[in-house]
């Protein structure tokens, strides 16, 4: 059972990237896992082959010039981050100093970040589509269908607030950049944090989801349906009518994005 900061965490980062999130971050999440949205927090259940047959091919790409390449969250009103010279607070180099001072503040950081993404969105979730008409595929599923792997991923949370952290270059530099990905940290000291992930190793730190979703507003309010106009179909009275060949899934249903 996620937190309440393990979804709000998820909460901030959607509605800023536009993403959704596994937390912790997962090295061997991919493309094609299958499983289950609370909120804006995904927990992986299956994969796509396993639980239909299916295969999927992916492409590969970076993110757009203007992103730098890289994510960055800190949760505004909320966390304080100060650039650290050497010498000061008795650092050897440069640092970073992360105040999180009120509850749910959030400090997020993913650095050179390539995509994989699944190639043919659009005949795939035909596929699915199909595969619900016939009652394999799950409403409340969602499909991965894009995965974004950092490089450098640095987490830091704070359900209560009055947390901290400074982190430290282990070499000498002019100043701390995150955006380095050579750059090595450590923590100099830190304080009653309940998320703290610090990862210079690749790992899925956000994704993208599809799912079957009602299309547009559903004209069922008419007597060839057998609804009287104060009452709604379920999805599955509607699938009935698909099933005996009098409408087709696409009509009422499209498979896309979360």
């Amino acid at each position: 059972m996620p937190s309440a900061l393990h979804l709000n965490y998820a909460k901030q980062l959607h509605k800023k990237f536009g993403l959704m999130v596994h937390y912790p971050p997962m090295k061997d999440l991919t493309i094609g896992d299958v499983g289950l949205l609370e909120n804006k927090l995904f927990k992986r259940q299956d994969h796509l082959s396993a639980l239909t047959g299916l295969t999927v091919k992916h492409r590969l790409s970076k993110l757009s010039a203007q992103t730098d390449n890289r994510f960055y969250l800190a949760t505004e009103g909320k966390t304080e981050v100060r650039s650290l010279a050497k010498g000061d607070a008795g650092l050897a180099h440069a640092g970073l100093e992360i105040n999180l001072q009120k509850e749910n503040a959030i400090f997020f950081s993913a650095t050179d970040i390539r995509i994989h993404e699944i190639e043919n969105q659009i005949l795939l979730g035909q596929k699915i589509l199909e595969l619900y008409k016939a009652g394999i595929w799950q409403r409340q599923w969602v499909l991965v269908t894009a995965v974004y792997i950092a490089k450098s991923t640095l987490i830091f949370g704070s359900a209560k607030g009055g947390a901290s952290i400074v982190l430290e270059a282990e070499t000498d530099v002019p100043r701390l950049d995150l955006a380095d990905v050579q750059l090595q940290l450590r923590i100099k000291r830190q304080d009653t944090l309940e998320m703290n992930i610090m990862d210079n190793s690749e790992n899925v730190c956000l994704l993208e989801t599809s799912s079957v979703k009602r299309k547009g507003a559903w004209p069922f309010r008419k007597p060839s349906f057998g609804f009287s106009e104060s009452d709604g179909p379920t999805d599955e009275q509607v699938l009935d009518h698909i099933r005996r060949g009098e409408k087709n899934v696409e009509d009422f249903f499209a498979f896309t994005k979360n």
